[in-house]
C-alpha cells in the first residue's frame, strides 16, 4: 500500500526502509532457530562451526552496533564510550523482541488486524508511578515461547562453558538473558495477575 500511494517518491522510500528495518527480526531469529539444531547435530570442537557461527553472529549485530556506536558519538560526544558499555543490553533485548516482532512481521504480511500496544514510557515518574502502567501483552505462547528459547540458549552457554568454548560463550548466554528477559515478566503477570 506504501508503494501504491500517491506520496511522493521520496516518502514512499523513506517508509519503505522505515518498514523494511523490522525485517531484521524476522533474520534475528532464523538466526537463533539455526543455532538450534546446529547446537543439537554437531560438536563444538571445530573451527569451522565457530567461523559459521561468528559470521552470523556479525552479520546479525553488526547494523545495530555501528547505528548505536554513530548515535552514541552524535549525541553525547563528550561521554559516549559510557554509553556503548550499554551494547551488549542493547542486543539482548533487540534479540529477546524478535520473537514478538516476528509475530507482528506476519500478522502484516497476512494483511491482519491485530490490536497496537504501545510499551508505556516511564520519563522521571517513581517507582509507585510505574507499578499502574505496566502491562505487558498477555501473549501465552509468545511468551512461552521467548522463556522455552532462553533456557535452551542459557542451556547451551553452560555447555559450551564446560567446553571451555570462551569465544561464543558470552554471547550465547546474552542469546538466553535477552529471551528471558523479555518473555518472563509477560509470564509472570499472566500467571500471578489477579482476575
Amino acid at each position: 500500500n506504501v508503494l501504491r500511494s500517491g506520496e511522493s517518491l521520496s516518502i514512499k522510500l523513506e517508509a519503505t526502509f522505515h518498514l523494511g528495518t523490522h525485517f531484521s527480526y524476522l533474520f534475528a531469529a532464523l538466526l537463533c532457530m539455526t543455532m538450534i539444531p546446529v547446537h543439537v547435530r554437531l560438536t563444538w570442537d571445530g573451527w569451522p562451526v565457530m567461523v559459521m557461527h561468528s559470521a552470523a553472529f556479525i552479520i546479525a549485530s553488526l547494523s545495530v552496533v555501528i547505528f548505536y556506536f554513530l548515535s552514541a558519538i552524535r549525541l553525547q560526544p563528550r561521554t559516549w564510550y559510557w554509553d556503548i558499555l550499554h551494547l551488549p543490553l542493547v542486543l539482548a533485548i533487540g534479540i529477546g523482541i524478535s520473537v514478538n516482532n516476528l509475530r507482528a512481521i506476519y500478522e502484516a504480511l497476512t494483511n491482519q488486524v491485530s490490536a497496537f500496544i504501545r510499551t508505556p514510557k516511564w520519563g522521571n515518574a517513581g517507582v509507585s508511578a510505574r507499578a499502574g502502567l505496566y502491562a505487558p501483552s498477555l501473549r501465552t505462547i509468545s511468551s512461552l515461547l521467548e522463556c522455552a528459547i532462553g533456557l535452551w540458549f542459557l542451556w547451551m552457554a553452560v555447555r559450551l562453558a564446560f567446553s571451555e568454548d570462551w569465544g561464543l560463550s558470552p554471547f550465547v548466554a546474552m542469546f538466553g538473558l535477552g529471551f528471558t528477559w523479555v518473555g518472563l515478566p509477560s509470564l509472570r503477570r499472566m500467571l500471578f495477575s489477579r482476575p
